[in-house]
């Protein structure tokens, strides 16, 4: 199979607090994106500095434009916030809305530990979100 190059624009990130039946696409992404992260743990002794590996996160961190009564299978800040005030433990997926075969889509579980809404006078109403990843990602290639 030939490489092929991802259009960001292509990935979205879908959520679902009902475990992983009915996604609804956050609407009106400008940006959308996965980190990894490993601490690190002091291991010094007699001989010496050392160090290693420590705690590993994973979160998703998202941002778009705020949408008044967005289509029932979409979800903008408004929708997004009940789930942040509850602690919610919901179900995410990201990528393209129609996967085809060499496409990965990565998923698992979270909770939303951030959400804001900016309301600036030169521009479009919008949100940012974080979402920290609880457990494994899961990485499927479609066939």
């Amino acid at each position: 199979m030939a490489q092929r190059k991802v259009n960001g624009k292509d990935v979205l990130l879908m959520i679902d607090p009902l475990g992983g039946t009915a996604y609804s696409t956050i609407v009106c992404l400008t940006s959308n994106s996965l980190q990894r992260t490993t601490g690190t743990e002091s291991a010094n002794s007699k001989c010496g500095p050392d160090s290693g590996p420590g705690e590993q996160n994973q979160t998703i961190s998202f941002a778009g434009q705020i949408v008044y009564e967005p289509d029932s299978s979409k979800l903008s800040s408004h929708g997004l916030s009940d789930l942040w005030k509850n602690s919610t433990e919901i179900t995410w997926k990201m990528c393209v809305v129609s996967p085809v075969s060499g496409d990965v889509v990565q998923s698992g579980a979270g909770w939303i530990s951030e959400l804001s809404e900016t309301y600036d006078v030169n521009g479009r109403a919008t949100f940012t979100g974080t979402l920290v990843v609880t457990g494994d990602i899961t990485e499927v290639v479609t066939a």
